[in-house]
């Protein structure tokens, strides 16, 4: 899937990949050797779980495992054309169909309802600080980051026609740190090496409005028009 690009700089997010579906399985094994105090997360999109981590987390529910699974649901299966899934809650003939509920599947897994957490993607300071519950928290817990996909929420909005946010940078607040570039790592952000300011092309911003809360500067907002 797409969070498989975390593996790359600047985030270098994943430690181990294998295969589609395959995180939850290899998260199982890695908890029952593990000797660290090292939270052992397990990373996949939410058309994978439906695809083949059901079984696997079953299989850490029924042998006790500590472990973290995190869900990425952003209600489309876009790194492969955009396809839908039983969470989208359209049919394969493109009609309404019954959408499946992620937090009441996993529920339906064994997972308890208190180690279950839900968080608009977008919404950073409140993902993180439910994230790190989730971590601190023992046993098998799941975490759904949920929001729908930047490009498919880019094309309803061309349909709708609606403008999305557009986000600038304050020249004189920017003192050039990078940390927007070197921890979020999103390609809209680009640094001048002359000026060594950061601006943001929005031929590429999607208007997401994450980087406001990245910044410790406050130097990114949404231009008001």
């Amino acid at each position: 899937g797409c969070y498989t690009l975390a593996v790359y700089k600047p985030l270098e997010g994943i430690d181990t990949e294998v295969c589609m579906g395959g995180s939850i399985g290899l998260a199982n094994g890695i908890a029952k050797v593990q000797i660290s105090d090292n939270p052992v997360l397990a990373i996949l999109g939410d058309s994978t779980f439906f695809h083949s981590g059901i079984p696997a987390l079953i299989n850490a529910v029924f042998n006790k495992n500590n472990m973290l699974v995190v869900i990425l649901d952003n209600r489309s299966t876009s790194m492969t054309g955009f396809q839908d899934n039983p969470g989208t809650g359209i049919t394969i003939t493109k009609e309404p169909g019954i959408r499946v509920v992620l937090e009441d599947l996993v529920k339906g897994c064994g997972v308890s309802p208190e180690n279950i957490w839900v968080e608009d993607a977008y919404k950073l300071n409140e993902t993180i600080k439910k994230l790190e519950e989730a971590v601190k928290a023992k046993g098998v817990r799941v975490f759904i980051s949920r929001h729908l996909c930047s490009l498919v929420e880019a094309n309803q909005f061309r349909v709708q026609q609606i403008k999305p946010p557009s986000i600038m940078v304050d020249q004189e607040k920017c003192i050039g740190c990078m940390i927007c570039i070197n921890k979020f790592g999103c390609q809209a952000l680009n640094f001048n090496e002359v000026d060594k300011k950061v601006s943001i092309d929005s031929s590429v911003c999607r208007g997401c409005k994450v980087c406001i809360d990245v910044c410790p500067q406050d130097a990114i907002c949404e231009e008001i028009e």
